[in-house]
């Protein structure tokens, strides 16, 4: 999830996530696991959250600007 710039702060993300984890709960999910920004790890925190290892990312720049960002050109 993201939340633009000019939304921030607003608890936009805190809403989202508590809506996200009460719709997997509602589904029977018993454990959720997710990757984050470092910018958003004080909302994930507070929801309990908690870091068990960090992973790397490997993306070509034209997978991220182009082909993932607003699917395939043609």
């Amino acid at each position: 999830m993201s939340v633009a710039p000019h939304a921030r702060r607003r608890g936009v993300a805190t809403a989202l996530t508590s809506a996200l984890l009460q719709a997997a709960r509602d589904a029977g999910c018993e454990r959720v696991v997710l990757h984050s920004t470092s910018m958003a790890v004080p909302v994930y925190r507070r929801f309990g959250f908690a870091e068990r290892c960090e992973l790397t990312i490997f993306a070509t720049a034209p997978l991220w600007s182009g082909v993932h960002a607003h699917g395939p050109h043609t």
